[in-house]
């Protein structure tokens, strides 16, 4: 009986331990054995009006700004790589930063704010 009672404990500790605040920002990362389009993904998942959005945080590409905006100069001088963030809206560009860029963008947590008004990822980009 002892030994139920303790196990039963445990179980209920456990769970409340992997439990997580929905209305924080979240670290995923996938299992090793995860197959499909968020194989091997680390993805910040963060609570936006009622629904969350992720931004995958390790898909580096191969390709530069420049090669995807060739007539837009400030594009030229960018030497981080583009990330790819889908499948999800994976022709849009977000620009992810470290300080308010000034509406429309959305604090995702602290000082770290996203983007995808094209005015301001040109600001950003310049």
């Amino acid at each position: 009986m002892k030994n139920a009672l303790l196990a039963w404990l445990l179980l209920v500790a456990a769970c409340a331990a992997g439990a997580q605040d929905l209305d924080k920002p979240l670290l995923l990362v996938a299992a090793p054995d995860l197959q499909g389009p968020y194989s091997h993904t680390a993805v910040l998942v963060v609570p936006q009006r009622g629904q969350h959005i992720g931004f995958i945080l390790n898909r580096a590409t191969g390709v530069k700004l420049a090669t995807l905006f060739p007539e837009h100069a400030p594009s030229a001088k960018v030497a981080d790589p583009v990330y790819f963030g889908g499948p999800e809206r994976a022709n849009a560009i977000f620009a992810v930063v470290p300080r308010d860029p000034g509406a429309p963008s959305a604090r995702l947590f602290g000082d770290v704010f996203v983007t995808a008004h094209s005015q301001i990822v040109d600001r950003i980009i310049e």
